[in-house]
Order: structure tokens, then C-alpha cells, then sequence
């Protein structure tokens, strides 16, 4: 099998599932990600708002084991009651050269709300007047933007920091880290990450490294269960049965005057997630939508 060529896979995936699986192509080696939509009537997914998620891996010994992996993850959640077919796969080879160009042509600097600017590490970006830039490469589909739900959750979160100094937080289910870095990026002092996924933690502490917050930043692996301490922001960008499992844990981690922003979430899924704020007794503060998803942010009751 040839070492110097690389093969780029593609999968369509409902849009809630995007960034896991993202995440998931990342964690086994892919250097980036781009995400595309696809028009309703061109998904074969009995579902609307899909994602067209494409990652490339190197043609070698190990992309056989890769791509039972990747397989073997999409069945995971397909036995959860996901729309997702394991064996929808696309596969390209390409060489070095054609490969090395369609991956950086993808990945230019963009911009999410006011001040934020994420580029790969490649692009030479000068900043304007107050922007800050997060290199994050490899990892985030540069070309087409993030998803949807994260840059909810990260223009939700530069107002929040607005409004108001946060002095730490906590990202659940942090994947590559983004949101924790923006916060340090943005003015947070210091943020904790728990993911389940190992290879993610180690994906999010690199990404620290690259943009030396790694002094301001803890990823941990495991559960909920195993962070320490109250915050002042709890963030989770997950998706709706998740969110309404664990909202009522959030508040054990929250500072008395802290927020919650809750994202991933479809804008038809918003009643059933607003009433499980109520039933964990939290309030609703404030919600924003963009692209068919909403984000919401929660506060403690009274």
C-alpha cells in the first residue's frame, strides 16, 4: 500500500451529530475537517438539516483500522436511535501534491462576532484594533466556517464576557478545546475541559500549547464526575438528550451568579429543552438562533 498518497472521506450526517463526529475524525488522525450543508432534497437522510462532513486520512497500513473505527462510532450512535448508515461512505485517493493544495485552499482566517478571528497556522493574519486569533489547526473546517452550534455558543459567550468579568469556566464535552481557548482568548482567567474521549483531551492540550494558554487551560478525561469546583460559566455544546440529561448537574458547578450556555440544539428541539430548564430549576435568560439551531443561556433560579 502506498505511504505518500492520502484518502479523503466524506459522510452525510445529521446536523446535531456534526461536530462529534468531527471530533471523532480528528481524534484518529485526520488534520482538518470541513463541514458543507446539504439541501433537504439532496440528503438520503430521512431528516432535515444535514451536514456533509469530510476528513482525509495518509493511505497507509493504518487507515483500514481508521475507517472500521470511524464505522464502528457512527454504529454507536445509529444503535442510539441516530439517522446515521455506517457504510454511507465516500472515498477519494489523491496524491501528495493535489491533496496538500484542496486541504489549505479550504482553510482561510474567519471571523466569529466581534473580536474573535481563527486562522490555521499558515495564513498570516494582522490583527485589528481589539481582535484577538486562535491558531487552531489541525482540527476545524477553516473554509466553510464552524458549525452552526459552536458559533452560537462562542457569540454567546463574547456577550456574556461583555457584560461582565468571568473569572473561570467549564466546557463539557470540550472536543479540540475551542471554546475554553476563545474564553482564555477573550479575557476568561482560567478554564477547565472534560471530554469522555482521551484523544480529544490530548487534541484540546495541544491546541492550548499552539496558542500558549496551556498555563490557563486544564483538559481532564472522564465524565462530569470528575471536575472539581464551582465556575462562573459553565458551557456544553452537545446535542438535545444529552443536555436534557445533565442539565440539572450543571448546577452543581455554578457560581451562585454564574450562567449556563447550553447549544446544539435544532430549533424545532427548543420546547423540550426549555422545559427541562424548568424542571431542573433553572431560568431561561436569553436564547439566540442562527441556521435552524438556537443557543440558550440559563441562570439559576431566584
Amino acid at each position: 500500500m502506498a505511504t505518500d498518497q492520502w484518502v479523503e472521506i466524506s459522510f452525510i450526517t445529521p446536523f446535531e451529530l456534526a461536530d462529534s463526529l468531527a471530533d471523532r475524525l480528528i481524534e484518529l488522525g485526520s488534520p482538518s475537517v470541513v463541514f458543507e450543508e446539504v439541501p433537504d432534497r439532496a440528503s438520503p437522510l430521512p431528516t432535515h438539516h444535514s451536514s456533509l462532513i469530510t476528513g482525509s486520512f495518509p493511505y497507509d497500513q493504518s487507515f483500514s483500522g481508521k475507517l472500521s473505527a470511524v464505522r464502528a462510532y457512527i454504529q454507536s450512535l445509529r444503535d442510539l436511535g441516530f439517522k446515521v448508515d455506517p457504510e454511507a461512505f465516500g472515498q477519494t485517493l489523491l496524491d501528495p501534491v493535489v491533496w496538500e493544495e484542496r486541504w489549505r485552499e479550504k482553510f482561510k482566517p474567519f471571523k466569529v462576532g466581534k473580536r474573535l478571528v481563527i486562522t490555521p497556522s499558515w495564513e498570516e493574519y494582522q490583527p485589528h484594533r481589539d481582535e484577538v486569533v486562535l491558531h487552531l489547526d489541525p482540527g476545524l473546517a477553516f473554509g466553510t466556517g464552524i458549525h452552526p452550534s459552536t458559533r452560537l455558543a462562542l457569540l454567546l459567550m463574547e456577550t456574556c464576557l461583555e457584560r461582565e468579568r468571568v473569572d473561570s469556566m467549564l466546557d463539557v464535552g470540550s472536543g479540540s478545546g475551542i471554546l475554553t481557548l476563545a474564553g482564555l482568548a477573550l479575557g476568561v482567567e482560567k478554564g477547565v475541559g472534560v471530554d469522555i474521549d482521551p484523544l480529544a483531551v490530548e487534541v484540546a492540550q495541544e491546541n492550548a500549547r499552539r496558542n500558549q494558554l496551556h498555563d490557563r487551560a486544564m483538559f481532564l478525561p472522564g465524565s462530569l464526575e470528575n471536575v472539581q469546583g464551582s465556575y462562573r460559566l459553565v458551557m456544553a455544546n452537545l446535542y438535545l438528550n444529552l443536555l436534557i440529561k445533565m442539565v440539572s448537574d450543571f448546577k452543581r458547578y455554578l457560581d451562585r451568579e454564574g450562567r449556563v450556555i447550553l447549544s446544539g440544539i435544532l430549533v424545532e428541539q427548543a420546547w423540550p429543552m426549555r422545559e427541562a430548564i424548568v424542571q431542573a430549576g433553572l431560568t431561561l435568560l436569553e436564547s439566540k438562533e442562527a441556521e435552524g439551531w438556537v443557543g440558550m443561556v440559563v441562570v439559576l433560579e431566584g
